[in-house]
């Protein structure tokens, strides 16, 4: 389990860079790094990343090839992502539309704070829910 753990926190690693990168790409195609749309911006980034991360996760990770059950495999592990996306999107939605800005830190670099405060909920969140509940 140890080195699944590892190899999974690798996969987290690319998979949140991944999805920084789309956060920041939306941020600086629209100009805008606080309100709603900073939701939507959150939401698709963790969607590109879990997508990303389903097939590393199933395939390399837990090596789990069967496909008999891959319907129900797939809507538990977008389940558990999205119960957990939830969790994320409140975390940055009260970091950066509750609390906002602060200590003369730029908008774009508070909603990055914000994001990356979720990456430990995601990580241990999503690795044991995958391995007990999804890739048994």
């Amino acid at each position: 389990m140890i080195f699944q753990f590892i190899k999974y926190s690798l996969i987290g690693v690319i998979s949140t860079f991944l999805g920084w990168v789309v956060f920041n790409l939306l941020i600086f195609l629209t100009g805008t790094a606080q309100g709603l749309i900073v939701n939507i911006f959150a939401i698709v980034a963790f969607l590109v990343s879990r997508t990303f991360s389903y097939f590393w996760t199933k395939f390399w990770i837990f090596k789990h090839y069967k496909t008999d059950n891959i319907k129900r495999e797939t809507i538990k592990f977008f389940g558990i992502s999205g119960v957990l996306t939830l969790v994320n999107l409140l975390i940055i939605h009260v970091g950066v539309n509750v609390i906002g800005p602060s200590f003369g830190v730029s908008s774009v670099v508070w909603s990055n704070i914000f994001f990356l405060l979720t990456i430990p909920t995601s990580l241990f969140g999503n690795f044991f829910g995958y391995k007990f509940l999804v890739f048994r």
